[in-house]
């Protein structure tokens, strides 16, 4: 039987970041208070990693990578759009016709293969 040893920490956290986050998107649902929402997230995800930032030296390294990993999947979960557009290429396919979607695919993918070029990586 497989069972879960600590490397499988960060990847625990960043669902349940996932699942908090689209609990507060519940709860916080009507157009007027998607900016509270917003304010709600970010302002914890400040607080986590500024706690995370003065304890690290006496925390494990473990415990604050699963930190990490749980405020990186709030970061991903709300903040889905910037100026109108996709800021990840995580998005809802559900609400983009199908070619839009291999659009931002492609672009997506253009744009790494220019930033791996940029680092010497390709």
């Amino acid at each position: 039987m497989v069972g879960i040893n600590a490397t499988h920490y960060p990847i625990l956290a960043f669902m349940l970041g996932t699942i908090l986050t689209r609990v507060v998107q519940h709860h916080f649902k009507e157009a007027d208070s998607i900016n509270k929402r917003q304010r709600l997230i970010l302002g914890v995800e400040i607080a986590v990693l500024t706690v995370i930032a003065g304890i690290s030296p006496y925390i494990p390294d473990l415990l604050a990578s699963a930190s990490v990993s749980m405020i990186a999947a709030a970061q991903l979960q709300e903040f889905r759009e910037l100026n109108g557009g996709p800021f990840t290429f995580i998005d809802d396919d559900r609400e983009r016709p199908d070619t839009r979607r291999k659009f931002i695919r492609w672009h997506f993918s253009k744009r790494m293969h220019k930033l791996l070029i940029k680092l010497g990586k390709l």
